[in-house]
């Protein structure tokens, strides 16, 4: 069980990194192992998808265009092209992440993981 202390802190770790070119991910399993928390899945989803919700809130727009661009090409200038490269760059990690699923299921929760890996 996660007191509210350590949620904050690790709230506040993953907020602070995601946006660095770091592993955000791999704060959570180094600060984890400093709590002396164990690895909580449903926890490192739920500030995944608060940094998820707030990238949605701040690129509103632009994903509304690139959400629109397949019905509406001549307003939305670039999006349909966007929206194609995002695509295509997402391509690599669906079939690495796919192909190697079980490889790398437990790899990423130890320290010594993160350390070797995370780069």
């Amino acid at each position: 069980m996660i007191s509210y202390w350590d949620a904050v802190v690790l709230g506040l770790v993953q907020g602070l990194t995601e946006f660095l070119p770091i592993s955000s991910s791999g704060h959570l399993v180094m600060m984890q192992h400093l709590f002396g928390l164990k690895s909580m899945l449903a926890f490192d989803v739920f500030v995944h998808f608060g940094t998820l919700v707030a990238i949605f809130v701040y690129y509103r727009r632009e994903i509304w265009n690139m959400a629109l661009s397949p019905l509406f090409p001549s307003r939305t200038k670039g999006a349909r092209r966007m929206l194609f490269l995002i695509f295509i760059a997402s391509l690599p990690t669906a079939v690495i992440g796919l192909g190697f699923q079980e490889f790398l299921k437990g790899t990423f929760e130890t320290p010594a993981a993160v350390g070797c890996f995370g780069w």
